[in-house]
């Protein structure tokens, strides 16, 4: 895992001059004692800090938010990396790189929010657009967004013919629904159902089908086609 930060001001714990990015490489003998072949990680704030720290909760990296603007994680190849993203009061865009190889995933969970688009690049990366912050990723597999309070969410797929389906998961009655490709075009995204859900196809030859729903779901969902024949 590597934690790359990018400074606005003059601070640099690593590296020389101000806005110089640092980085702490957890599988490299210059970070010391550090976790091998991948793990479970979460970022979060703490009394005015970024803190990134294993699931167990022993501390990795700390640094002031003040001045900082985003934070980038780099997984580990061939190796299984979850990030859990803790947004509630985390005022930072974050990227989250995979790596190649293994079963690399994102929970992002703790705030609310007016707004989310979740744009789906391709079978692998994405982007998401929590009102002014944003959460990319690349080299993943599943996307979990259902520790989120969305009043509207927003699917944005990829210029590819899509076979999308949109379908209950876990327990009738628990809020929790998926949105996924049937043919491997874009990223699997779990998330708790919202006020207003809208897909847009994109360009292609799309089919969307809803194959079964949350009994909280009932406000529907709202289909733009878009360019192709869907």
């Amino acid at each position: 895992l590597t934690m790359t930060n990018v400074f606005m001001n003059s601070q640099a714990p690593f590296g020389t001059g101000a806005q110089q990015p640092f980085g702490i490489w957890l599988n490299a003998p210059k970070a010391g004692p550090s976790p091998s072949g991948g793990g479970a990680f979460e970022v979060l704030e703490d009394l005015g800090d970024v803190v990134v720290r294993r699931t167990d909760g022993e501390e990795l990296f700390r640094a002031k938010i003040d001045g900082l603007r985003q934070l980038h994680i780099v997984g580990t190849d061939a190796a299984n990396d979850l990030l859990r993203l803790d947004v509630a009061n985390l005022p930072l865009d974050v990227r989250f790189l995979g790596g190649n190889g293994g079963q690399d995933s994102l929970e992002v969970f703790g705030g609310t929010f007016d707004v989310a688009t979740h744009t789906l690049l391709n079978r692998h990366d994405g982007t998401l657009r929590l009102d002014g912050q944003t959460v990319s990723y690349t080299g993943l597999e599943p996307v979990d967004l259902s520790g989120l309070a969305l009043s509207e969410l927003v699917f944005q797929l990829p210029a590819t013919s899509d076979r999308a389906v949109l379908e209950d998961v876990g327990d009738a009655d628990d809020g929790v629904m998926r949105f996924r490709s049937l043919n491997n075009t874009f990223e699997s995204t779990t998330f708790r159902v919202p006020s207003s859900l809208t897909i847009n196809a994109g360009a292609g030859n799309d089919t969307i089908t809803v194959a079964s729903q949350d009994e909280l779901w009932v406000s529907g969902v709202e289909l733009h086609g878009e360019a192709g024949n869907d």
